[in-house]
């Protein structure tokens, strides 16, 4: 076996804060309108996909929440709040459990969340008492630990609006809520103690529920309706932003513990599949580093316009990042997918994730599909290497990109690379 290198980066190789050059759409994703105009074209064509027919132009829905809810960050601290509810009684569980969407078609997946209704409804995030019942609702929902039924009225008709986001998957038509009435026949005991218990800070109630099996997504809902931390710091948290919270809150807290664990002793590839992306996961003997770099071909959601491989990509040493990930809410989502890896293996590694998107991905599902698809490939038996070269050899095989694009991007990757042993001058 070829001897192994250690890494050590430090804001000397540029690792915490400098961005990768990006194409606008890829650093934008429809959410900064880096392009310079007043509305996403790529998510604007994409808007009249679906159609949930059964329901537009109604005032009234009675159906099975999931549960579902979201609240938009638009005018925060004043924000639209409400709940996703499908015109469809019974159980719906399956619309809020991302690990079982990972193996369905892009197409598929869309058609059934299409049919989730976004309620709104104006809240001040800091105030949310003023909302009176509807925020009792809310948190009913929320607490619900199967399918609510849920019956919403309207102030004017259901409209046609299908949205699709980078961070959040997709959910169909949207109305103005005048009325709201949640019956959940269970309750999650768990996410009710974190509730109850007003003088737990946030980030040890996102940490307890973790501990204690809870989904990611029902921390992350839990965060949204402003239903953890201490009283007075409690607050709705837009749902793009609890998103990336917890995973990242999650991550650092599992940090502390892989960081002390004793190094993987081989050069090990993961790789899986879905909804027209590949996800590659490289772990390289060393100390704790993180890279993800992100490939959209030609034809895939956020590269329709030019002909070139778009391409973006942030890292961190092992002193960790104090700066938002330029690639926005997946990088979060994969880094939490590795350190739940490294910790269940009890090995520590540096990794380099990369995700491909070919010309059928055609939508944004969401970060999800991130972090579901870095815990499939790494779930999935290893391709074992003896040196990097090896490991890089082995990866060109499952991409369709030019390896050397890789490479050239990667700076842990150049890092490694380039660095000579100290036992070499010995």
């Amino acid at each position: 076996m070829a001897p192994i290198r250690r890494l050590d980066i430090g804001a000397s190789a540029g690792l915490r804060t400098r961005p990768a050059a990006v194409s606008a759409c890829l650093l934008c994703r429809g959410t900064k309108y880096l392009c310079g105009k007043p509305s996403c074209p790529v998510l604007m064509r994409m808007g009249g996909i679906m159609k949930a027919r059964d329901v537009l132009d109604r005032t009234d829905l009675q159906g099975s929440s999931p549960p579902g809810l979201f609240v938009g960050r638009y005018g925060y601290p004043k924000v639209l709040a409400g709940p996703m509810v499908p015109p469809t009684l019974g159980d719906t569980s399956v619309m809020a459990r991302p690990e079982s969407w990972y193996r369905m078609s892009i197409k598929d997946f869309v058609d059934m969340m299409s049919s989730l209704v976004r309620g709104v409804y104006p809240v001040r995030v800091d105030k949310t008492d003023e909302s009176g019942r509807f925020m009792d609702d809310i948190h009913d929902l929320v607490l619900s630990s199967s399918s609510a039924y849920t019956e919403v009225t309207f102030s004017r008709p259901i409209q046609n609006r299908m949205t699709f986001s980078s961070d959040v998957q997709p959910f169909g038509p949207i109305g103005p809520v005048s009325d709201l009435d949640v019956s959940a026949s269970s309750t999650n005991v768990r996410v009710e103690r974190a509730f109850e218990d007003t003088g737990l800070k946030a980030v040890d109630a996102m940490w307890e529920l973790y501990s204690t099996g809870e989904p990611v997504q029902v921390i992350q809902r839990a965060l949204s309706a402003g239903m953890l931390g201490t009283q007075k710091k409690r607050k709705l948290v837009p749902t793009r932003w609890s998103i990336t919270a917890v995973d990242d809150v999650l991550a650092k807290r599992m940090m502390d513990d892989v960081t002390s664990l004793p190094e993987l002793g081989e050069y090990r590839l993961h790789c899986s599949r879905s909804m027209g992306n590949l996800y590659a996961a490289l772990l390289i003997p060393g100390r704790w580093s993180y890279e993800m770099i992100e490939l959209f071909h030609e034809g895939s959601v956020w590269n329709t316009w030019g002909g070139e491989l778009s391409v973006g990509a942030d890292a961190e040493g092992p002193e960790g990042r104090t700066t938002y990930a330029a690639i926005g809410g997946c990088y979060y989502a994969g880094r939490l997918a590795v350190l739940e890896h490294l910790k269940s293996i009890k090995k520590l590694a540096t990794a380099v994730i990369v995700r491909e998107a070919l010309p059928s991905y055609l939508l944004p599902v969401g970060v999800w599909t991130v972090r579901q698809g870095v815990r499939d490939a790494l779930a999935r038996p290893p391709t074992e290497f003896g040196s990097l070269d090896a490991a890089i050899s082995g990866l060109s095989e499952l991409v369709r990109a030019p390896i050397s694009l890789i490479t050239r991007r990667s700076r842990i990757l150049r890092f490694l690379r380039t660095q000579t042993r100290i036992t070499s001058y010995i």
